[in-house]
């Protein structure tokens, strides 16, 4: 009987031990083999093309403005349309100018008659003068009084002029054959000097206009191929860098950078688009290959290996390279070993071991 008891009390641990290794415990986990991945390594300097964002506009934009106030009468184009040139653009209420121009014409008139008679009696009084009928005080009077009607006449004359040209003026004529692209004003309101009340776009061209970062305006110059991708559209198109002003804004420490792109297509006006450029310099920063992005309840982020295991970063991601490659400006120091492609099961905390690289195996084998 003692035998038979201890040997029960000495089988318990075997049964508690071979309890503990059951599939779900403890114990199994900590034995659960880590998950094999792939690495790669962010990169932290690079001269590749890199992409801005920026939208397609006219190479030449026409403000039409009025040259004298006046209330707007028509503007017979809408937004979109095609003006040749010389066609009408917009019709001003022209009844004042009218006003100065009649008033004008009848000064002209009244002006040219008064300096016939003046005419009239110069000759008289110099006839009376050789004659001695006359003296040299009144032959000088006369003559005094028409060359003061010659002065008023030639006034009189050059408000004339002056009122036919503003009457031109309430007539705003295409300079050129160009497209409208925007309405400023509209009938009814009152053109001020100056203030555009139709802006037109040439049909010379156009431009995709980006801002690029004070740091890279030097890398830029005219004549650099530019590969300009739009919304809606698959394939790049090829352009050329036209215009890189080398001084930025103040404020936003940018400079405008502007893309000449084919004359053939013609492009909607304001469609967004992304331009990459291949800069003359190389820039320093913490560029994420596109392998090691990935998505977590909706944040943007990569793996990183830490201690065996896979430690999510959350990114604040920048500029795009050409290969997909994204800026980030924080979340990353730029020497953390990153997984890549990392599995949508993949979990922040999970055990992980990298898989060796062939080729650095290889390069270390003797």
């Amino acid at each position: 009987m003692k035998s038979g008891f201890l040997a029960a009390l000495l089988a318990i641990p075997l049964i508690l031990s071979g309890c503990s290794d059951q599939p779900g415990s403890p114990a199994a986990d900590r034995k659960a083999e880590p998950l094999q991945v792939e690495t790669i390594r962010p990169v932290t300097e690079t001269s590749a093309p890199r992409e801005f964002p920026g939208s397609v506009a006219a190479s030449r934009l026409l403000p039409m403005a009025s040259r004298l106030p006046a209330y707007i009468r028509s503007v017979p184009h809408q937004e979109g349309d095609l003006v040749k040139r010389g066609e009408v653009i917009a019709v001003l209420d022209d009844s004042d100018v009218r006003s100065i121009r009649e008033q004008a014409c009848a000064d002209v008139k009244a002006a040219s008659i008064r300096l016939r008679d003046a005419e009239t009696d110069v000759q008289k009084f110099e006839g009376l003068y050789r004659d001695e009928a006359a003296s040299e005080i009144e032959l000088r009077k006369v003559k005094l009084l028409r060359d003061q009607t010659a002065e008023t006449l030639r006034a009189a004359r050059a408000r004339l002029t002056q009122a036919n040209e503003r009457l031109g003026d309430a007539v705003i004529r295409a300079p050129e054959s160009a497209r409208v692209l925007s309405i400023q004003l509209q009938p009814g309101t009152l053109a001020v000097p100056g203030l555009p009340i139709v802006t037109l776009e040439s049909l010379d061209g156009q431009v995709f206009e980006i801002h690029l970062p004070a740091e890279l305006l030097g890398s830029v110059k005219p004549g650099d191929p530019a590969a300009v991708t739009l919304d809606g559209r698959t394939a790049p198109i090829k352009g050329t860098v036209t215009q890189a002003v080398h001084s930025a804004d103040p404020v936003t420490r940018t400079g405008v950078v502007k893309i000449a792109l084919p004359k053939g297509d013609r492009i909607l006006t304001g469609t967004f688009g992304r331009a990459a450029i291949a800069g003359n310099a190389s820039e320093k920063g913490i560029f994420i290959p596109k392998s090691a992005i990935t998505n977590r309840g909706g944040l943007d982020g990569c793996f990183v290996i830490r201690d065996g295991h896979a430690e999510f970063h959350w990114l604040r991601l920048g500029t795009t390279l050409p290969d997909g490659s994204r800026e980030a400006d924080a979340g990353l120091k730029g020497d953390e070993i990153l997984i890549k492609s990392p599995p949508s099961s993949l979990t922040d905390g999970a055990p992980v071991k990298a898989i060796p690289d062939p080729a650095a195996a290889a390069g270390a084998a003797p």
